[in-house]
């Protein structure tokens, strides 16, 4: 699913720069590409979490992190239990990044930056302060970019080391200019 969510965004976001005299309008189609980004993110985040679990790489308390679980000992069943945890998207990639060597740093890299910067922008949408829509068209265009750009590129680097092979090319190709 990550995949389409990809391309909605890209799709979404030419509407949105298309949209010319329309401010409502193009807001509405980038708040769209924002989702759809967002979810293309935690989408690939989980099916990583389930390429792990399934593969048996890492040790279960990781495997539980990254798909939003904590084990818990039940003295009184004598089990270890796995509960629901929801954990940040960037804990999870930080965690992804680190634990596999994926070939990020989180202080020079401009995506992880470019990528934080949109998490703000999303988490500005989900969680709005405001009873409307105060962003601009430019910054939205701007967030949006950069921070589609970043998704690709950490999903790509992630892809590649798990997998051994990134993005298809027709995926890559989806970065805006």
């Amino acid at each position: 699913m990550f995949e389409d969510y990809l391309k909605d965004s890209k799709y979404f976001y030419e509407q949105a720069s298309s949209e010319e005299g329309d401010e409502d309008l193009s807001r509405r189609y980038f708040r769209a590409a924002v989702f759809c980004a967002a979810s293309a993110m935690e989408a690939f985040i989980n099916f990583i979490g389930s390429t792990i679990e399934t593969a048996g790489t890492l040790e279960p308390n990781e495997i539980a992190y990254i798909n939003d679980q904590v084990l818990e000992i039940s003295p009184s069943k004598g089990l270890v239990e796995s509960k629901m945890k929801f954990n940040p998207i960037d804990g999870k990639i930080k965690f992804i990044i680190k634990r596999l060597n994926v070939d990020v740093s989180f202080e020079s890299d401009v995506n992880w930056n470019h990528f934080k910067d949109f998490k703000k922008l999303r988490d500005r949408l989900v969680h709005p302060k405001d009873t409307e829509d105060e962003i601009s068209v430019t910054e939205y265009q701007s967030k949006l970019k950069y921070g589609l750009n970043a998704n690709i590129y950490l999903i790509n680097k992630i892809a590649a080391k798990v997998f051994t092979k990134g993005l298809r090319k027709s995926l890559l190709d989806l970065t805006i200019d």
